[in-house]
């Protein structure tokens, strides 16, 4: 009996040992599955959801050359890119550089200034599109291009602060003045006469396209721009 008993217990223990061995032995794990081209595009619309309190942000590019990667970033974050200078003054954002970049006047800079003051470089459209939400400018305000500053005599921090107080106030720059460009101005120097209209309008001041309508205005009404040095031609009616 008791070598029964020992012969029952050594099988038990054998039993044991087996399903011990069972229960650590690696299994190999299941190949992993490729998502599907809807199952890719239903993640996709739930990205996009997942911004809808980002939608209405309208992104402004100048100086920088925009890689297909961007726009995905700027899809992502819900945004929409202005790909046209007549629609400039809707932007609620402007690329203007890289970061270490140096500034240039463009038209595009000259109405997106009038309009916000979340002029910013690259990477704030970078690192957003990477936490997937729109971050705020104050880390990425393109602020200390003192190239630019000397060469245009300005100071971005001020420029940038002063159209802020001006549109919190419903104020503009050239609110309540009309402007007339003169003839040899437009299209050397500076913009064409249609981008030049352009930055007026953004710049809340009426574009005159004759000098008849300059006729009635007082010296705070009228601003008229002419070349520089100013040509003789310009000073007469």
């Amino acid at each position: 009996a008791a070598s029964g008993s020992t012969r029952a217990s050594r099988r038990t223990s054998r039993r044991r040992s087996a399903e011990s061995q069972e229960e650590i032995r690696p299994t190999k794990s299941a190949p992993k599955r490729k998502r599907t081209s809807t199952e890719k595009k239903s993640k996709s619309k739930r990205v996009r959801a997942e911004n809808e309190e980002n939608t209405g942000v309208r992104i402004l590019v100048t100086r920088v050359e925009l890689e297909p990667e961007h726009e995905h970033m700027i899809s992502v974050l819900g945004g929409e890119l202005i790909e046209h200078i007549k629609d400039a003054a809707t932007a609620t954002h402007v690329i203007a550089g890289e970061k270490g970049s140096t500034l240039l006047r463009t038209p595009k800079l000259m109405i997106g200034l009038c309009v916000t003051s979340n002029v910013v470089s690259i990477d704030w459209l970078i690192q957003s599109a990477e936490k997937k939400t729109v971050l705020p400018t104050d880390g990425f305000l393109l602020l200390r291009d003192r190239d630019a500053e000397q060469k245009y005599k300005f100071n971005m921090r001020k420029t940038l602060q002063r159209g802020e107080l001006l549109r919190a106030s419903g104020c503009s720059l050239l609110g309540g003045r009309s402007v007339y460009v003169c003839k040899g101005v437009a299209g050397k120097r500076a913009p064409p006469a249609e981008e030049l209209r352009l930055i007026v309008s953004a710049a809340g001041g009426t574009w005159l396209s004759t000098p008849s309508k300059l006729r009635g205005l007082g010296e705070d009404e009228a601003l008229i721009i002419t070349s520089d040095p100013v040509e003789k031609k310009q000073l007469t009616p």
